[in-house]
């Protein structure tokens, strides 16, 4: 569910940025702040899948 939002996020920030290019009105406040939470949500997201992978060496050394 969140991959999708991601992607719908960052299709409307680039349909956005285009427009933004194309009327030379570009806030770069505003892409630094998505950009920025496309990075903690990744970071976050990779975290949780190391987690999870460390639980499954850690049951297959216990057995």
């Amino acid at each position: 569910m969140k991959n999708n939002s991601n992607k719908s996020a960052i299709l409307l920030l680039s349909s956005n940025f285009v427009a933004d290019i194309l009327t030379e009105n570009i806030d770069t406040n505003e892409i630094t702040n998505l950009y920025s939470e496309f990075g903690e949500e990744d970071q976050r997201l990779a975290e949780e899948q190391l987690d999870e992978y460390a639980k499954l060496l850690k049951q297959e050394n216990q057995e």
